[in-house]
């Protein structure tokens, strides 16, 4: 009798419990309280980050940003974020950010600023969402910040075509990618919400893209002078 009391006991214990859990959830599921405001996110963080850096055809530096971010609430509908929800930050520098979508719209990746956030519904907790920016030619490094903590950062470069010195608690690992267009790989992991990282941009080397147009524009400036000088002697 006294085993059955306390499994009855421990029971409604859980069920207490289970209730509590409930109630403490209702307002984030209920008709109309599906908006998440930035503030009221709590536990936002990157699971994993992962960037690439390349030349773009033009000579710009390319930056390719994928991130999978988990927001710690409970919510089977659609979140909503009334307003920007920042996730990483981007140098001064940087031009034409454009949201690559992922779990959301393209759309609902903006720049405010040198923040990069997110706006509108969200399908799940956990979703991925990436961006893409240029750097000039002359930048002096590539700098990655992020408005919130980072599990898991990994950042590709271009083997061949830029080097890098990695600073800070960057680490080299191997290799990724074919072997015909390997890329550096360099992690860093637990990264404490405002933490920035820095890879100084060495050298670099152009494509042959970059030659051609470079070869056609110098071909172009010979043939004028070649036609103006030859007006002045006739």
């Amino acid at each position: 009798m006294k085993a059955l009391g306390a499994t009855a006991f421990d029971r409604r214990r859980c069920t207490l419990r289970r209730f509590l859990f409930l109630a403490a959830l209702l307002p984030l599921g209920a008709p109309g309280c599906s908006t998440l405001r930035a503030q009221q996110a709590p536990g936002l963080r990157i699971l994993e980050r992962q960037v690439r850096l390349t030349l773009d055809e033009g000579g710009d530096y390319r930056v390719i940003d994928a991130m999978r971010v988990r927001l710690d609430v409970v919510q089977s509908d659609p979140l909503v974020v009334s307003v920007p929800l920042p996730l990483i930050v981007i140098q001064q520098v940087a031009v034409d950010a454009r949201g690559l979508g992922g779990d959301v719209s393209p759309r609902q990746v903006v720049r405010a600023g040198n923040q990069v956030a997110v706006i509108g519904a969200i399908p799940r907790p956990t979703f991925e969402v990436g961006v893409t920016y240029r750097l000039p030619p002359g930048v002096e490094a590539l700098v990655l910040s992020s408005a919130a903590a980072v599990d898991t950062l990994s950042v590709f470069v271009d083997r061949g075509r830029i080097a890098v010195r990695p600073e800070g608690i960057l680490l080299r690992r191997e290799d990724k990618g074919p072997a015909s267009q390997p890329s550096l790989n360099y992690v860093a992991s637990d990264l404490p919400e405002g933490s920035a990282v820095r890879l100084t941009i060495i050298s670099r080397r152009t494509g042959w893209r970059e030659r051609l147009a470079v070869l056609i524009a110098t071909l172009f400036a010979a043939a004028v002078a070649g036609v103006w000088a030859w007006r002045r002697s006739g």
